[in-house]
Parts: C-alpha cells; structure tokens; sequence
C-alpha cells in the first residue's frame, strides 16, 4: 500500500506488470475489509453456515481472494527496495526521509480521522490517554485495517540494513534459512484449523524464537526479493496457473470444511498455502508487458496507498447503515466504498500539496 516503488521507477519508466499488481492487492484488501463485515468470518459460524451451497462457497472464495492482497504488498516491497544499493553515505538517510516519514505523516493524519470518527459515529468514550498512545505508535489506531502501519513502519526501519546484508551473504544460505522459518512459523496455522474441526486437544505452537527472520511480514517481503534474484521463477509463468488453482482450492476446501463443522476460520497471512497463492499471482503478473487501460492501474498504483487509508472509514459505515444482507450487502459495501474512495482520493488530490500530506500522491 505504500508509494516505495514510485521512488525507484521516478527515473525510468513505469513498469505496467507493478501497476497492474499494485492495483489488483488494493482491490483485494477492499474485498477483504467488504466481505468480513458481510459474512464474519471470525466472529460466528451461523452466517456463512447459513447459507445455501453456491452462495456459501461465493463468501469462502471472497475471502480466500481478499486475503492475497496484503501479501502482494509485502512482495512489492521486497522486489524494488532490497535490490537497491544502500551502502553509500546517506542513502539510508535519504530513504528514511523519502518514503519512511510521509508514510508516518500520512499514517497519523487517517489515525486522528479515524480515532475521532469512532467518537462521533460509533459512541466511542473521547480518551486523551489512548489518543496520545495511538499517535505515539504505542497502542492500535481504531481503524481495523492499521495493523499493517506499524507492521510496515518497522519493515521500512530495517529493509536498507537488510539490502545490504543481502548483498554480502550466499543466497543459497538465505534460501535454506529463509525457508525453514517460513515453514516453522506457517505450517502450524496451516494445519490447526483442522486440529481444531477433529476437536484434539493438541496445537502446534511455535516456540523458537525467529525474531530475527522479520517474522512472516518480513519473509514475505524476503519472497519478492527472492523473485527479483531469480527470473527463473517467471520465466513460465504459465507453470503457475495450477499451482495457483490448486492453491485456491485447497484454501477453499479447508474453509468450507472447518465452517460445515462449526468452525470458524479467519485465514490469515500465515498460512503456507495462501502464500503459495499469492506467488503464483505475482508470478504470472509480472512478465506482463502490455495491457488494456494501462492509464487506469497506473493512476490507482500510484494512489493505493490513499485508497488504502480511505476506503475503510466508507466500509464501516455503510455495513451499519445498510439492511441488506448477504452477497447483496457484500457487493453494496464493495462498489460504494471503492467509488467513494477513488472520487475522495481524486478531490484530494487535485491539490498537489493537500494531496502529497492526505495521500501521498506522486
């Protein structure tokens, strides 16, 4: 969701494939945040077990495609910064000042919109304490979606220092490690859910500390590293057509499955399968050379980052003021917060300066 690319591609021309990912991560995580007050995943069973086959296999598939939008992100991420030369004087400085401090700037300015929307329109109690943790980075924004701020904050602090590592180290050894700690830390909520379904009263709970590794935010921005280094892993990328597909599939056969026996499974970002998902998408984008409407996903890439922000505030609002139920509701709180958000995020930023602050528009 962040602008980091925009910084790398300013002296050479755009790269549509990026645009085009960019643009299809910004809908998903839209999906995603539409969905989840539609069907609640997490909170109950009744509203998607409620439903007929066709439509409940509708709502699992919504959420298993909203969920590949944060990790697409992430990816983004660690293809057009970790490559980059960070080992001159003041580069890191420059990075830092360039794409870390708007992103706080910009971050804490939607924090206090969304802190004082929840007082005014949910009834939350006005707190001065919380308000001056939250802006202090101390304790979560009220928006459900800023999770990712601080996630992404902390990432940015320490990506240079990982470039140059990067640089220096075998890739074959990141590859061994960074493979392990992948699969240690995602095969266990990969697999609970269905531990959870046979009711046993055993969990797979990771306890080696991998603090190190970035946690799996930051190996999946290790992953679009890995993609960047190597083109052989685009080079058919119609090979990842069935990986994908299988992906999918499994992914929504393991939703279906836990939901049908009172289960309720929010698939989270890490669970191995969807990460899988996600590299075949990424995979399969990138060669793309030509596309129709380039204009369009070149206009919304570069605004992910404001749409991001905005689009939560019409999501949230709308899901309370609407009677609709089901796919009906899902497909009202997608179409009218993706408008409102794009027609907000244009207004502002028709000012350049207004625009710059509110949405970090290039």
């Amino acid at each position: 969701m962040n602008n980091s690319y925009q910084l790398q591609e300013s002296k050479s021309k755009r790269i549509i494939s990026l645009d085009i990912i960019r643009s299809l991560a910004i809908l998903f995580v839209i999906i995603t945040h539409a969905s989840d007050l539609t069907y609640l995943y997490s909170k109950t069973t009744e509203t998607v077990i409620g439903l007929s086959v066709p439509q409940k296999l509708f709502s699992l598939s919504l959420h298993v495609i909203g969920r590949c939008g944060v990790p697409l992100f992430f990816f983004l991420s660690g293809y057009l910064i970790l490559p980059r030369d960070f080992s001159k004087p003041g580069v890191i400085t420059k990075f830092w000042k360039n794409s870390l401090l708007p992103l706080v700037i910009t971050s804490s300015i939607w924090g206090i919109i969304y802190y004082f929307y929840g007082v005014i329109f949910d009834g939350k109690i006005l707190d001065w304490g919380r308000f001056l943790r939250e802006v202090l980075f101390f304790e979560h924004y009220e928006g459900t979606h800023f999770w990712y701020i601080p996630v992404i904050i902390g990432i940015y602090l320490f990506l240079p220092f990982i470039s140059i590592l990067l640089s220096e180290i075998d890739h074959k050894i990141i590859f061994q490690l960074g493979l392990f700690s992948l699969l240690y830390m995602t095969l266990p909520a990969t697999i609970n859910p269905f531990l959870n379904v046979l009711k046993l009263n055993f969990q797979l709970s990771p306890i080696l500390d991998l603090s190190w590794s970035g946690g799996y935010y930051g190996l999946l921005t290790l992953i679009g590293y890995l993609f960047y280094e190597q083109n052989s892993l685009i080079k058919q990328h119609w090979l990842w057509i069935p990986i994908g597909i299988s992906s999918f599939s499994f992914l929504l056969w393991q939703e279906y499955y836990c939901f049908t026996h009172q289960c309720a499974y929010d698939l989270w970002y890490n669970n191995i399968v969807l990460i899988i998902l996600c590299m075949s998408i990424f995979a399969f984008i990138l060669p793309i050379k030509k596309i129709i409407f380039p204009k369009l996903f070149t206009w919304i890439s570069k605004h992910t980052f404001g749409i991001y922000l905005i689009h939560n505030i019409f999501v949230d609002y709308y899901s309370k003021h609407t009677t609709l139920i089901n796919y009906h509701k899902f497909f009202y709180l997608f179409i009218i917060s993706s408008l409102l958000s794009l027609l907000l995020v244009w207004i502002l930023g028709l000012n350049k300066k207004i625009g710059k602050l509110m949405i970090l528009a290039k």
